[in-house]
C-alpha cells in the first residue's frame, strides 16, 4: 500500500485549511484509505474524498508514444487542530543586519585591495 504526499501549491494550500492530499493504489476504499492515514500518521480521519485518473498516452518531447497509467488521489480531512507534519512549509530565515555589515566590509576590503593593483594603476593613469 502506498501513500504518496502530493506537495504542490495548492495541495499545501489546502493543507492549512485541513485537508491533505495523497497519491494512493487504486484498488483502495475510501475506508481503507482512512485506516491507513489513521495507522501511519496518528491523526483521526473525519471525511475522505477520491478522484480517479484515467490511463492515457502522451508523446515526449522526442516524439515517442508513452502510456500514462491510472491511478488515485485522495483528499483527506482532519479533526480541527490535528496536522500532518509532512506538509508544514518552513519559512526562509531573515539574515542579521550585523551579518550584512560584515559581509560588506569584506566586499570592501577586497575591492580596495584591487584598486590598489600595479594593473589598476595603469589603467587609471591613462585616463
Amino acid at each position: 500500500m502506498k501513500l504518496i504526499p502530493v506537495l504542490t501549491e495548492k495541495s499545501l494550500e489546502q493543507a492549512k485549511a485541513g485537508s491533505y492530499t495523497f497519491w494512493v493504489d487504486s484498488v483502495l476504499t475510501k475506508r481503507e484509505i482512512k485506516e491507513a492515514i489513521e495507522k501511519v500518521f496518528k491523526v483521526n480521519v473525519t471525511g475522505v474524498k477520491t478522484i480517479n485518473y484515467k490511463s492515457r498516452r502522451e508523446r515526449d518531447f522526442k516524439g515517442k508514444i508513452k502510456q500514462i497509467l491510472s491511478r488515485r488521489k485522495a483528499i483527506v480531512r482532519l479533526q480541527e487542530k490535528e496536522k500532518i507534519d509532512l506538509f508544514e512549509v518552513k519559512r526562509k530565515v531573515k539574515r542579521n543586519e550585523s551579518t550584512n555589515e560584515h559581509t560588506s566590509e569584506k566586499i570592501r576590503k577586497i575591492t580596495r585591495k584591487n584598486d590598489s593593483s600595479p594593473s589598476r594603476r595603469k589603467t587609471q593613469k591613462k585616463t
